[in-house]
């Protein structure tokens, strides 16, 4: 009697075993196969195209039944998706446009494409990452015991590059390639070497809008990542040119208005004649008001009389501000800025928390100028993946021999954006 309970016992908990394995196999029951119904040969080339990369296909086609299921039940998911809203909306463009074959077809495109979301934001319950990048671990998971992380070693010995094995009752990790094959240590004190002392020089003319820049550093980065002969050009020497610098990098009309500024224009003389220029631009002078009227309204968040606080000379601004995004994150920016009236001292602290699909990043950013000289330092925290820190250090001052306008004659100076139009040309090309 007592073998026939064991027996038993041992069917039941088979039978439970069994359970907890049909959802997995009701995934691989898609019929036909998923990755045949949008027209691959094989679950790793649609996972190619839709997958995130963390899941294989058997969750990814489980949880794509699910949502497809769900569609079915309630077609309002798909309309709110793309905006339709109406089913003759949608049966409409089906027949115009044949943006899809049928409404069928529609229903399955936004399924993947929620189930490509689901995966995408998907973390597990304990997630380990590898220069941030999500680790998998196909059959035991990562688990907390006792505030201790405990990590299945196979998939973390594979993603840094050894080969695992077991023989004899002893587990070994060869090392393959990857990152076990690299010194980390020796290659970050090379970058921090490069980067410690970065020399650049620079100048600026004013009256005709040009920067000219030379980066040793930048020439040696640009000429490793361009295609082979395209850098032999790039030496140490190298100037670039940038024209335009003003106008095409903050919009039309700004290096006007700087020029404005020191003919004693006022701050909304300033936003007008930025707007004018605008929309001479646009051709249409139709948005003026709305335009002059949104500047001073960004510009009243940050600097209006309401926001500073006064202590003797000094006036205090605080910064706190943040935006939610539901398709793409949370930004959030805190921090203050301190004008001294009488000395014209400036300084100030900015820290931004940034949480998008593609990673948490902490920026940090502290400042103090005077008329002669300013000290700017930045922290960018990626987390998980690096910590980037950067001090700038200004100084100015009076000299009795005008300022060059361009480089020395003789040094080689390349137009910047001409040479990468140059290499557009060449790669289509080719």
């Amino acid at each position: 009697m007592k073998r026939f309970g064991k027996k038993l016992l041992s069917l039941v908990l088979s039978a439970v075993l069994l359970c907890g394995a049909l959802p997995m196999a009701r995934a691989a029951d898609i019929d036909p196969p998923l990755y045949e119904q949008f027209g691959y040969d094989s679950p790793e080339a649609f996972l190619l195209d839709y997958g995130a990369g963390r899941w294989d296909y058997d969750t990814f086609a489980d949880r794509y039944r699910q949502r497809y299921e769900a569609i079915l039940a309630d077609p309002q998911i798909a309309f709110d998706y793309y905006g339709y809203a109406s089913l003759e909306e949608l049966d409409q463009d089906i027949e115009e446009w044949q943006t899809w074959e049928s409404r069928e077809a529609f229903y399955r495109d936004v399924a993947v494409n929620l189930t490509w979301n689901d995966e995408w934001e998907y973390v597990p319950p304990v997630s380990v990452q590898l220069n941030g990048e999500t680790v998998a671990f196909p059959d035991a998971q990562p688990e907390t015991v006792n505030s201790r992380t405990m990590v299945p070693f196979r998939a973390i010995a594979e993603a840094l590059g050894a080969q695992v094995g077991y023989a004899d009752g002893a587990v070994t990790a060869e090392q393959t390639g990857g990152l076990l094959d690299e010194d980390l240590a020796q290659q970050v004190e090379l970058i921090q070497e490069q980067l410690e002392n970065v020399r650049f020089e620079m100048i600026y003319d004013a009256d005709t809008d040009t920067l000219y820049l030379r980066c040793p550093l930048l020439c040696g980065l640009l000429a490793a990542v361009v295609p082979d002969g395209a850098g032999a050009e790039l030496t140490p020497e190298t100037w670039f040119r940038v024209d335009d610098l003003m106008d095409n990098a903050a919009g039309a009309g700004i290096s006007d208005s700087l020029a404005a500024m020191g003919s004693g224009l006022t701050v909304g003389g300033l936003l007008v004649t930025q707007a004018e220029q605008r929309c001479e631009g646009w051709g249409d002078y139709r948005a003026l008001w709305d335009s002059v009227h949104q500047d001073a309204d960004l510009l009243a968040e940050y600097a209006a009389d309401d926001r500073f606080t006064r202590s003797g000379t000094r006036y205090t601004a605080a910064l706190e501000e943040s935006y939610e995004d539901t398709e793409w994150g949370q930004r959030y920016d805190k921090g203050s800025y301190t004008l001294d009236v009488q000395s014209g001292a400036v300084t100030g602290e900015v820290e931004i928390r940034e949480t998008t699909s593609y990673g948490d990043t902490l920026t940090n950013c502290s400042f103090a100028f005077t008329d002669a000289s300013g000290q700017l330092t930045i922290s960018v925290h990626e987390k998980n993946q690096s910590i980037t820190e950067m001090t700038i250090d200004l100084t100015q001052r009076v000299s009795d021999t005008a300022p060059a306008a361009e480089p020395p004659a003789g040094d080689p100076v390349i137009d910047l954006v001409d040479w990468f139009e140059s290499l557009e040309t060449a790669e289509q090309a080719a």
